[in-house]
Formats: C-alpha cells, sequence, structure tokens
C-alpha cells in the first residue's frame, strides 16, 4: 500500500462531507488513477457515481485529473501515475471544470455561429442547438444520453459521417438518433480541440440545412 495526497474540488468534498481540500488515501500498488478512484470510493462511499459512471467506470465530463503539472486525463485508467504521486510528494489534482468547461467552450461555438446570417441558440438540459431560422444545424452534447462525451454534432453530406469516423475514431464519432440521419459527432473532451476543423464542420452544416440564399453568404469563419 502506498500513501497519496489527492485534492477534490469544491462540489465534491460537499457531496463526501469533507472539510479539508486535500486527502489522504492508503492506495494499493501499482498506484493509478484506478487504484485511486477505488480507495477514494472505499473511503467516501457518496462519491460513486460522481466522478465515474456506475457501470461503465468511464470518467465524468468536465472532471479532469493533473498531477505533476500534466493533465492525465486521457491516460489509461491503469496506467501507473508519477512516482512523485505515487510516493507522496505531489498530490493528484481531480479538478471540476464543470460550471466553466462548457461555459467556455459554448462561447467559442457562439462566436463561430455569430459570422453566420439568421443564427439563434436554445439551451436545453445541459445540451445547446444552433439554428438558421428555425431549423437546427449544429448540437452541443454533453453526456448525451449516458455517452460520457462532450462534442459537437453537425449535418455532413452523405457517408461522409463514416468515412469520418473510420479516418479518426477517436476524434469523430456517430452521434444518438441523428447520426442515421448523416451527421457526425466532432469530440470537444480531448486535450486540444481543432477550431478551425470545429468552424469548417459548422459552416458545412449551416450551408446543407440553411435556405440557399443564406447559404451562399456565408464564408469559413476565422477564430
Amino acid at each position: 500500500m502506498k500513501t497519496i495526497r489527492v485534492v477534490l474540488p469544491g462540489h465534491l468534498r460537499t457531496i463526501a462531507r469533507e472539510e479539508g481540500s486535500e486527502v489522504t488515501l492508503e492506495v494499493a500498488e501499482p498506484v493509478s488513477i484506478q487504484s485511486v478512484l477505488d480507495a477514494l470510493e472505499s473511503r467516501y462511499p457518496a462519491l460513486e457515481g460522481t466522478i465515474r459512471d456506475h457501470v461503465t467506470k468511464k470518467r465524468r465530463p468536465f472532471l479532469r485529473f493533473f498531477a505533476c503539472s500534466e493533465d492525465l486525463s486521457h491516460d489509461p485508467v491503469d496506467a501507473p501515475l508519477p512516482e512523485a504521486v505515487a510516493s507522496g510528494a505531489e498530490p493528484l489534482l481531480v479538478v471540476g471544470a464543470i460550471a466553466g468547461g462548457t461555459t467556455s467552450l459554448l462561447e467559442r461555438l457562439d462566436k463561430i455561429n455569430a459570422r453566420f446570417p439568421e443564427t439563434s441558440r436554445y439551451d436545453q438540459a445541459g445540451h445547446a442547438g444552433f439554428q438558421v431560422r428555425k431549423k437546427v444545424f449544429a448540437y452541443f452534447l454533453n453526456n448525451h444520453h449516458g455517452d460520457g462525451i462532450v462534442g459537437l454534432a453537425c449535418k455532413v453530406l452523405p457517408g461522409d459521417n463514416q468515412r469520418l469516423i473510420d479516418s479518426d475514431p477517436a476524434k469523430f464519432y456517430m452521434p444518438a438518433y441523428v447520426g442515421s440521419r448523416g451527421w457526425v459527432g466532432l469530440r470537444l473532451d480531448t486535450k486540444k480541440i481543432d477550431w478551425d476543423e470545429v468552424a469548417e464542420l459548422m459552416l458545412g452544416s449551416y450551408v446543407l440545412c440553411a435556405p440557399k440564399t443564406l447559404a451562399r453568404a456565408v464564408s469559413i469563419p476565422n477564430v
């Protein structure tokens, strides 16, 4: 067993009824994110299902793991943590970006959307729809139907959704319901987002969904 330090965000401390921001845990070796979360949930049963899904054990959207100034959120959960964490010299940081994360993403999407004529946005249950007049051409999806993904869904040309997914399955995915109607999902919960690619995808979807008079008036926005 190893004694390690874990720093929790405020909302998780409230659920766990833990006053201090840093907790000390006894963790089974090898020390990994998985073994740390096992120990954390064992000590604080109220946290079960808050950091990772009960069934799939996938990390909840907009929770991140940092250690030694590195983002470990997308590393395999059974990968050994840095020795500085395993020895207790440095803490593992569980960072909750729930409040600011989606806001930041939506601000960037709004900036792109604002370049298109006659568009609007509506919000619903953590998701957002971007419309041209009254027709949706893009969806911001946050854990849609429990898939654990934060992404953008847009309409593409026939067959392009599967081609994009086949070309880079770590980035593109088939969104529920609309995927069968020619839409593709682009993940926004990756380490680095290519905003030019996001803009191009939204532009293409806008052109496919907008009235022809509006579609002819747009160009790729500078983001």
